[in-house]
């Protein structure tokens, strides 16, 4: 037995080392990274935009709950963590959702609280100020993951630089990278996701090892808030797309053989163990964790609107932002194309069709069940896929025209379409940033400030 035990942990041991060496070997040196002046400048651009929000509404914590309500509880959960020893189930958003961004502040924070706690550290201050830091670290990562996702997909540096500041210009995106909530953790841990999915394509579906990180990488994405679940889907799916195409299997013999049936298990246990080390109270506390759920659906989908005044709101919504609506409107006819069209490069078709039919289910989906809060910002995690979407076929049409006139004349076109679109979005995402550095003009600053200077207490 002791002989068995043995063989079993030096397998363990071997197969973490060879998942370990597979990530090392295809790390490129830092200085090559940076050797892009499109990842400088969006680097640079998003520090501009961003960083100054990291040491705003950082000094009175009842002043951040009054001022941002969401930010403010999530930082009551973080610190929650700490007194409840990294149960979950003991605050309002922690028991929701964010369970991957929770604990990743619970780790990175973890030395700076314990300074606090011994008094080495007397301001909360800098407690605060490091959770906005690695909030905006998290958005600057999911940035220049969104780059790479673009990089392999268009296969243009340019378009996928274009893009990218589209990505940040976004109102519907631009406020996660500043207003504290779980939504660009997901997007960070989806496009990591999916760029294992390319490697594993690139590999002839033959690297298993890239199917496992991608795993590990959509559970936490779907682990961020449920919604990813809806975009963690059709990347699992084109895993297996990739796995069967590249052997020549069709795809619904695989699904009735017993192969699938031991990897949809493996891949089971291995998303239940990811989920129990995030969250292992969800399991300990279990009756409490699904309530705590219960609650939270029954919140998303009571409103007092019906259902169909509800899918009105989520329409007009959908009408300003031009590059959601013209996808959709354009959907039918590009996925008529993709589907008569033959082409020898099976897999870019594959993943255009995947993309935009998943991206419009997202919205569906989103627009039926959600009736509580209606805003843009429940279409932050699909967002980037539509920007993908529309950059790609502006590229086939521009690859696919032969007379240079033509071709002229569309490119210049495009050119003026997606400068408008920018221009429009940055003029609506900046200003709505710089309002918040600003905050001591606000209202409610100036009568939280009245209150606590002007109004004894008691």
């Amino acid at each position: 037995m002791l002989e068995n035990l043995a063989r079993l942990n030096t397998s363990l041991v071997a197969r973490a080392k060879s998942h370990l060496s597979l990530l090392s070997s295809n790390t490129p040196n830092l200085q090559a990274y940076f050797s892009s002046p499109y990842r400088i400048i969006l680097i640079l651009l998003f520090s501009i935009l961003y960083l100054p929000h990291v040491f705003v509404v950082v000094r009175d914590f009842n002043f951040v709950i009054a001022y941002e309500v969401d930010p403010g509880s999530i930082i009551e959960a973080i610190l929650s963590q700490f007194e409840y020893f990294y149960n979950m189930n003991e605050a309002y958003h922690s028991s929701q959702y964010g369970w991957t961004y929770f604990v990743i502040n619970f780790f990175l924070l973890l030395p700076i609280y314990i300074l606090t706690e011994l008094n080495i550290i007397k301001d909360d201050f800098y407690l605060f100020v490091s959770i906005r830091l690695i909030f905006f670290m998290i958005g600057l990562s999911t940035l220049l993951a969104f780059f790479e996702v673009a990089k392999r997909t268009l296969r243009n540096d340019f378009v996928s630089f274009i893009a990218s500041l589209l990505f940040i210009a976004s109102p519907a995106l631009s406020r996660f990278f500043y207003f504290l909530h779980p939504e660009t953790t997901g997007l960070l841990f989806l496009f990591i996701g999916i760029l294992c999915l390319l490697r594993y394509d690139d590999g002839g579906a033959n690297d298993y090892r890239w199917y496992t990180f991608g795993l590990i990488s959509l559970v936490l994405s779907a682990l961020s808030k449920q919604v990813f679940l809806f975009t963690a889907l059709p990347v699992l799916f084109l895993f297996l797309w990739f796995y069967c195409y590249h052997r020549k299997i069709p795809i619904l013999n695989f699904l009735i053989s017993k192969q699938f049936f031991k990897a949809l298990l493996v891949s089971i246990a291995i998303s239940i163990l990811i989920f129990f080390i995030v969250n292992p109270f969800a399991f300990i506390q279990w009756k409490k964790f699904l309530a705590n759920q219960n609650l939270l659906y029954s919140i998303v989908v009571s409103s007092s609107l019906t259902q169909v005044e509800a899918i009105r709101k989520w329409i007009g919504i959908v009408q300003t932002m031009p590059i959601v609506y013209i996808s959709i409107i354009l959907a039918p006819f590009t996925l008529l194309g993709a589907f008569i069209l033959r082409t020898d490069k099976k897999a870019e078709k594959m993943l255009y069709i995947v993309n935009i039919i998943g991206a419009i289910l997202y919205i569906i989906i989103i627009s039926v069940t959600s009736r509580y809060i209606i805003y843009d910002g429940y279409y932050a995690p699909i967002y980037p896929f539509f920007i993908l979407n529309l950059m790609a076929i502006s590229l086939y049409i521009v690859r696919s025209l032969n007379l240079n006139l033509l071709k002229l004349l569309f490119i210049i076109s495009l050119i003026y379409f997606w400068f408008l679109v920018g221009l429009s979005e940055f003029s609506t995402s900046i200003p709505i940033g710089f309002a918040r550095l600003m905050y001591k003009e606000s209202l409610v600053f100036k009568t939280y400030d009245y209150i606590k200077n002007e109004i004894p207490n008691g």
